[in-house]
């Protein structure tokens, strides 16, 4: 467990993958950070607001249009609507659903949906966006999007911290926090990462890809 919490720093401009299993505590640590959930072994932020996306985007849904999905956490936030449009816009065209703004959301595929609700996060103001397994239903170009439109706002200097079980996306991290059992085992840089994950077992989906076609060829 990484006791030194000063470790475990929610800086602007950072993204963060928190990777690990199912099981391991990945969406609790973001909901206690997110100040929903206390006896984590982890320092809460001390300043600053924080916006979450849960793993189901089900249980997130207020409207029932899309446009009025996206529109509602600025309107909470007394943002004028002339600069709300335009943040909508400007977040629609990074994932690719600007078109999807006149649907009801109950007509959308659940990876639409997903999409939608990763969008009226990224449009809820705060300093600290936390995604729990947001690519978990999307297709690789659609978690590409995803990653652009997450370093859109780490340039804006926001911190994003994204759990994920898919350990291909340290690529797009500038940190990863290695999670197992409840607890924060170590952080390690992107760079760190890719020189040691191999000899930790952490394996890439392009290495369990090759793996298996070696085992088919041996079977030949």
């Amino acid at each position: 467990m990484i006791e030194d919490t000063q470790k475990l720093q929610l800086l602007p401009g950072k993204r963060i993958l928190v990777l690990g299993p199912s099981g391991c505590g990945k969406s609790s640590l973001l909901k206690h950070i997110a100040g929903f959930e206390s006896g984590i072994p982890v320092k809460a932020p001390e300043a600053g607001s924080a916006a979450l996306l849960m793993q189901n985007p089900f249980y997130q849904i207020i409207m029932q249009d899309v446009q009025d999905e996206l529109m509602f956490p600025q309107k909470n936030a007394a943002v004028p609507a002339q600069e709300a449009e335009e943040n909508i816009a400007a977040v629609t065209e990074i994932l690719g659903i600007a078109q999807l703004a006149e649907r009801e959301i109950a007509s959308l595929s659940f990876g639409e949906v997903q999409l939608v609700m990763i969008a009226a996060t990224f449009l809820t103001p705060a300093d600290v966006y936390l995604l729990d397994e947001p690519s978990s239903h999307l297709d690789p170009p659609l978690i590409s999007a995803f990653h652009r439109l997450a370093q859109y706002f780490a340039e804006k200097n926001k911190c994003i911290c994204i759990s994920s079980q898919i350990a291909d996306e340290y690529r797009y991290c500038d940190e990863i926090w290695l999670m197992e059992q409840g607890s924060v085992r170590e952080v390690l840089s992107r760079e760190a990462f890719q020189h040691e994950r191999r000899k930790r077992g952490i394996l890439s989906e392009a290495d369990l890809i090759r793996g298996r076609l070696r085992e088919l060829g041996r079977q030949q």
